[in-house]
């Protein structure tokens, strides 16, 4: 499971919850990671827009992941060294 920076927040909620996930990989058009989506980060946008006055749950529903996100995820793959 992944999301795009375009995909709507009620959808990536609806997805964790769905799957009991407290993260998903976000990934650009051509499938390549550029960030992953996690509970906190959530959380921090719920708190923007409780914040910034927005009411109504619709505006909220509407807001896409893109800048809700953290792009500073590390990756390893399988012949990547690493150390304990």
């Amino acid at each position: 499971m992944t999301v795009t920076p375009a995909t709507e927040l009620r959808e990536a909620v609806s997805v964790m919850r769905e799957r009991r996930l407290g993260a998903l990989p976000v990934v650009d058009a051509a499938g390549r990671v550029v960030g992953i989506l996690t509970e906190r980060d959530l959380l921090r946008a719920l708190q923007t827009l409780l914040r910034e006055r927005v009411v109504h749950p619709r505006p909220a529903a509407a807001t896409a992941t893109a800048g809700v996100y953290d792009p500073g995820i590390a990756t390893v793959g399988d012949g990547d060294p690493w150390q304990n």
